[in-house]
C-alpha cells in the first residue's frame, strides 16, 4: 500500500488552500494549534491514521466497480467485498482510538475519538459483518413476489434468509425429507428459463445493491475527508521539523 511522504502533493496541494484561505478567526486558529501539538507529541500515530486511509481509498481504486455499473450482480458482489475491506480499516481506526486516545488533549482529536468510539461500536461491527455474509447467498436467494396483470411477476422484494428454513434444507440432503412446498428445476440447456430467473434474482436484489454501493461511496468520503484533514497538519508537522533542524524558534500562541 502506498505510504505518504514529505514531498506528498496531496499534502502540498491542502496547505497552499488552507494558507490561501486567510483564517483569521483567533478561536480557530487556537484550535488548529492545539491540534497540532497534539500531532507533534504523537507523529507516529498520526502518521498511521493517515496512511490508513490512504491506504482505504486505495483500495477502493483497485477493488471496487463503482455505482454505475450495469451488471447488478457484479455491483452487489464488489460492493460486498468492498465493505468488508472498509470494515477491516474502521476496526483498525477503533483499535487506535481506544489504544491512543488518553495520549491527546486538543478538543480536534478528543471529539474525533469520542465519535469514533461512540459510532464503532462491537455491535455496529458484528452486524455489519453478519448482514454482509448474508449478502453472499450462499444458502440462494430468497424472494417474495406477487402475481401481476397476465399472472406476470410483480413487487420482487429481497428477503432475509429463514433460519428454520435453512435448517430444513441442510436437514434435506442428510435424510429423506421433503420441502414442504412447490419446486421445480431448470435443465442445464434452458437458457430461456436460465435467463429468467437471472432477471428476476437482478430485480430483487438492484434496490440492496444500490444501498450498499451508496454506503461505499460514504464510507469514502469519510476516509477522504480524513485524509484531507488530516494532510493540512501533516504538512504543518514537516514545516515545523525544517524549521527545528535549523535551530528556527517555533513559537504558539
Amino acid at each position: 500500500m502506498r505510504r505518504w511522504q514529505k514531498k506528498d502533493a496531496f499534502i502540498y496541494d491542502i496547505v497552499k488552500k488552507v494558507l490561501l484561505s486567510y483564517e483569521n478567526d483567533l478561536s480557530t486558529i487556537l484550535y488548529r494549534q492545539d491540534i497540532l501539538k497534539d500531532c507533534i507529541n504523537n507523529k507516529p500515530i498520526v502518521e498511521r491514521i493517515y496512511n490508513l486511509a490512504i491506504d482505504a481509498i486505495e483500495t477502493k481504486k483497485k477493488s471496487w466497480l463503482g455505482i454505475f455499473s450495469t451488471n447488478v450482480f457484479s455491483l452487489l458482489s464488489s460492493s460486498v467485498s468492498l465493505l468488508r475491506m472498509f470494515l477491516k480499516f474502521l476496526r483498525e481506526l477503533r483499535s487506535i482510538s481506544d489504544e491512543h486516545y488518553e495520549k491527546f488533549d486538543s478538543i480536534g482529536f478528543k471529539k474525533f475519538f469520542s465519535a469514533i468510539k461512540e459510532e464503532l461500536t462491537e455491535e455496529f461491527f458484528s452486524t455489519a459483518e453478519r448482514q454482509l455474509k448474508d449478502l453472499m447467498f450462499e444458502n440462494g436467494v430468497f424472494i417474495r413476489a406477487r402475481l401481476g396483470q397476465g399472472l406476470e411477476g410483480s413487487d420482487y422484494k429481497l428477503l432475509k434468509p429463514n433460519k428454520k428454513v435453512l435448517i430444513k434444507k441442510r436437514l434435506s440432503k442428510l435424510t429423506f425429507l421433503k420441502p414442504q412446498s412447490y419446486t421445480f428445476s431448470l435443465h442445464p440447456r434452458d437458457d430461456a428459463g436460465i435467463e429468467t430467473l437471472a432477471n428476476i434474482r437482478g430485480r430483487s436484489i438492484n434496490q440492496v445493491a444500490k444501498i450498499l454501493a451508496n454506503a461505499g461511496d460514504h464510507i469514502l468520503e469519510f476516509f477522504a475527508q480524513l485524509r484531507a484533514e488530516l494532510a493540512f497538519y501533516m504538512g504543518a508537522m514537516n514545516l515545523y521539523e525544517e524549521l527545528s533542524n535549523l535551530n528556527v524558534p517555533v513559537l504558539f500562541s
